[in-house]
C-alpha cells in the first residue's frame, strides 16, 4: 500500500538544522508517510545524521547526488523516487510543528483538493514563538 504524504527534503550542508527537522516529522501523531532524502553531495556531517536516522526509521529512504544539483533537481529526483498520494516539500532547516500532518490528512479529506498552498512561519526558539 502506498503511503498518504511523501515528504521530500532536499539536504546541502544542514548538519545543524536536519535532526531537528526529521524529528518533527518522525513525532508527527499521523504516521502514513514516507520520508525522501536527497542528498545534494553534503560536504558536511548532513550524510552521516540521514544515514543514522535511516537506521532507525524504515519510513526513509536516502537519494545521493553525486554532485551538487541544487534544490530544484533535487525536489525533482525526489519526485521521481516517491510513491505517496500527496507530495510534501520541506526545507532541510523547516520543521512540521505537532499535528500538521493530521490536520492537513483530515483538511484534504474534507475538501478532496488536490493541492493546498501553506504559508509557513519564521520561528524564533521554538514553534510557540512564531512570526507570521
Amino acid at each position: 500500500m502506498y503511503p498518504f504524504f511523501s515528504i521530500i527534503i532536499p539536504v546541502y550542508n544542514s548538519e545543524k538544522y536536519l535532526e531537528v527537522c526529521l524529528n518533527s516529522i518522525l513525532k508527527q501523531s499521523f504516521s502514513d508517510y514516507e520520508i525522501l532524502i536527497i542528498n545534494d553531495s553534503s560536504k558536511d556531517r548532513s550524510k552521516n545524521i540521514c544515514n543514522d536516522f535511516k537506521r532507525t526509521s524504515s519510513k526513509i529512504k536516502i537519494i545521493e547526488n553525486k554532485k551538487n544539483l541544487g534544490v530544484s533537481l533535487s525536489r525533482n529526483k525526489g519526485i521521481k523516487n516517491s510513491s505517496g498520494k500527496y507530495i510534501i516539500f520541506l526545507d532541510s532547516d523547516d520543521i512540521l510543528v505537532p499535528g500538521s500532518l493530521k490536520k492537513l490528512h483530515h483538511y484534504i479529506l474534507l475538501t478532496k483538493t488536490n493541492i493546498i498552498v501553506l504559508k509557513h512561519n519564521e520561528l524564533k526558539n521554538n514553534y510557540k514563538n512564531s512570526i507570521k
